[in-house]
């Protein structure tokens, strides 16, 4: 039996997993993605649409409107990646910045599946901004992941990302910039 050491970094990563159930926010060059979508391009909700609660940022972020405090939801439709292997990470890049600390305001992004035969729809993994405040993120672009573990079937099921920006002080930004479906790079 050979036994290796491991680099700094991956004590770092596999130490953050263990502690926080979570890992640190990986470099660009260390995910594979399966599949990504700016916020511009997922679909609003009727509420959103009928309240006009949301606007389309430079780059294809979307925020709320500056003058609503409300929540602005969007699906996010997955397609099938034949090229790619199984995802096994959601990643959501927002900005949740706090003026009004006292306030409720986050952005969270929720992957699902659907049954094809009987609509059944399945939580596979969440994140949220609110459970990166240990890392510190109120200000500026920031990024959330989890991992999960299931195999991918588009033969039966459907997979999409629903994502809200929950916001009820004006004073507050709270941005939705990027939701993807990828695996670590070892």
């Amino acid at each position: 039996m050979t036994i290796k050491t491991m680099g700094g970094a991956a004590a770092v990563l596999i130490l953050s997993f263990l502690i926080t159930g979570s890992r640190p926010a990986l470099a660009v060059g260390d995910i594979d993605n399966y599949w990504s979508n700016a916020g511009a391009g997922c679909v609003p909700d009727d509420t959103a649409i009928q309240g006009d609660t949301y606007a389309t940022t430079s780059g294809g972020a979307v925020q709320e409107d500056s003058d609503n405090a409300t929540t602005a939801v969007f699906y996010c439709d997955v397609k099938k990646n034949s090229n790619g292997n199984n995802p096994d990470w959601l990643f959501l890049t927002y900005d949740d910045f706090h003026e009004d600390a006292s306030a409720v305001n986050y952005v969270d992004a929720t992957f699902y599946r659907m049954s094809r035969t009987t609509g059944t729809v399945t939580s596979i993994k969440s994140v949220s901004s609110d459970t990166n405040d240990s890392g510190g993120c109120h200000t500026g672009t920031c990024e959330v992941s989890g991992s999960f573990l299931h195999t991918l079937v588009f033969n039966t099921h459907t997979y999409f990302v629903r994502v809200q920006i929950v916001r009820d002080s004006t004073a507050n930004t709270e941005t939705f910039y990027n939701v993807a479906l990828g695996e670590d790079i070892p």
